[in-house]
């Protein structure tokens, strides 16, 4: 276990210094399908008693390394001020087991995101049949995008 929290915190501190050139985000995921995105900008990352502690601006956020799953560099986050409602469409969006089934009006490119804004799933939807899409997906918020319009749904 030591071994292992020693390599979080060695790549973690060589990561740093290396996204500041080519990523602004840091995303961390837990087990249970959460994720928190950070401007890596001013980001200090800190670890201690079996937690590590992420702060930015003053506000410190902590996660218990147990239920920590993996974190990622990104280089764009989701605007949640993008999501409006669908409307004008008679787009059906219906949440499956680990998937979301869409029924577009006509043929559209889909895109799904997670919360944290990273592109999970596509393809393009046919006008009039109903279509699986993210096969495998954690509970959780995703945002659908079909066209240019988009809607939230939650698995659970």
């Amino acid at each position: 276990m030591k071994k292992y929290l020693v390599l979080i915190v060695t790549l973690l501190q060589m990561g740093l210094s290396a996204s500041a050139d080519d990523y602004d985000y840091l995303v961390f995921h837990s087990i249970d399908g959460t994720e928190v995105c950070f401007d890596a900008q001013d980001l200090k990352i800190t670890y201690d008693d079996g937690q590590l502690i992420a702060t930015q601006a003053s506000s410190p956020i902590i996660f218990d390394l147990s239920t920590l799953s993996y974190m990622v560099f990104a280089s764009s986050s989701y605007d949640a001020a993008d999501i409006s409602a669908t409307e004008g469409r008679t787009d059906v969006v219906k949440a499956g087991e680990g998937s979301i089934i869409i029924n577009a009006d006509n043929d559209s490119e889909v895109k799904i995101y997670s919360s944290g804004g990273f592109l999970v799933a596509k393809g393009t939807a046919v006008g009039g049949l109903s279509q699986t899409f993210g096969q495998g997906l954690l509970p959780g918020l995703y945002i659908v995008r079909i066209g240019s319009e988009t809607t939230k749904i939650v698995l659970k």
